[in-house]
């Protein structure tokens, strides 16, 4: 399968990544990571995410991007806000055009 990994080089990606490469998965990522497929991308931006999608065509997309700062979010409402529920709905519409499967990660440390 084709997995598109966002938050790459986060906790939860940097293990995800080499788990579903070594299951014979093709991987692209974003994220920033040093990898020879790795795409930028600002999950804030509906334009850019579905320019992303469509280009890549990933049949899973999984979201490992968060803003995960308990501090930050408390002085940072709008942009915990934007990261962590617009993301995943720009996401989550992408998806849907193209006919990708979102994964979507939570843990207690979202914000």
């Amino acid at each position: 399968m084709k997995f598109l990994v966002v938050g790459a080089r986060g906790m939860l990606g940097q293990d995800l990544v080499p788990t579903l490469r070594k299951a014979d998965h093709q991987v692209v990522t974003c994220g920033q990571t040093p990898d020879a497929v790795d795409h930028a991308l600002d999950i804030t931006d509906l334009a850019g995410v579905r320019a992303l999608l469509r280009d890549v065509r990933p049949e899973v997309v999984v979201n490992c991007a968060a803003y995960t700062n308990v501090d930050g979010a408390e002085s940072d409402e709008a942009g915990a806000y934007r990261v962590n529920a617009l993301g995943p709905w720009n996401l989550a519409l992408a998806c849907q055009e193209v006919g990708a499967a979102l994964v979507q990660v939570s843990t207690d440390y979202v914000f």
